[in-house]
């Protein structure tokens, strides 16, 4: 029921949170299935088929660690939708380090795994590039700790068009001369806590 409940509140450029074991995976793949490709899921059937076709397929693309890629783990989570013989969909799980090879793909589902996506660096720039032309979600069990964490997110949310309009809007830095400059604190924090909250999706 939770992952259900959970399934019912993603949208397109939501963070799915949850700690290990909790069912981030299954809960993303159903959200992909369900309401992404238009396939149905059943509670309970007799005969042991409790899925149906999808409507609207679209090709999957799973980001994720090197590890999960290599250990067939989420190709074991798409056994149980049954998506290796889905002949309308192609399945691409990759690792971040080549995030790089998907800059091009558009009208697809990316899932990525593991929240990579902090600071201004190179996955930071693929996947806000991925993000125009696809929908997604992200997976983390530690989405951001700071505000700045949540920047890239935030921009490819369309909150703000980039990272000099986050900062110049909420960046209050400190008056004393550094080699780099050092952020004091933080402005219209509810404001900020209010975007996080449209965006956050919690397994309970």
């Amino acid at each position: 029921p939770h992952q259900q409940e959970a399934i019912g509140r993603l949208r397109n450029g939501s963070i799915l949170c949850a700690g290990v074991g909790t069912g981030k995976s299954i809960t993303a793949l159903g959200y992909y299935y369900i309401c992404v490709c238009g396939g149905v899921v059943w509670d309970d059937q007799q005969d042991g088929e409790n899925i149906g076709p999808m409507t609207q397929p679209k090709d999957l693309y799973i980001i994720t660690t090197a590890r999960k890629r290599d250990t067939g783990e989420w190709m074991k989570e798409c056994e149980r939708f049954d998506l290796q013989n889905e002949s309308d969909v192609k399945i691409t799980i990759d690792s971040w380090n080549n995030i790089h090879k998907y800059r091009d793909v558009e009208e697809a589902f990316f899932i990525f795994d593991e929240q990579r996506v902090v600071g201004s660096g190179t996955w930071v720039r693929e996947f806000l590039h991925i993000v125009r032309a696809n929908e997604w979600i992200l997976l983390s069990a530690t989405p951001g700790d700071t505000w700045m964490d949540y920047i890239p997110v935030f921009i490819a949310n369309g909150f703000y068009k980039n990272r000099t309009q986050f900062l110049r809007r909420h960046a209050i830095y400190s008056p004393y001369v550094t080699k780099y400059p050092k952020i004091e604190r933080w402005t219209e924090v509810g404001y900020l806590e209010s975007l996080r909250r449209r965006i956050t999706v919690t397994i309970k």
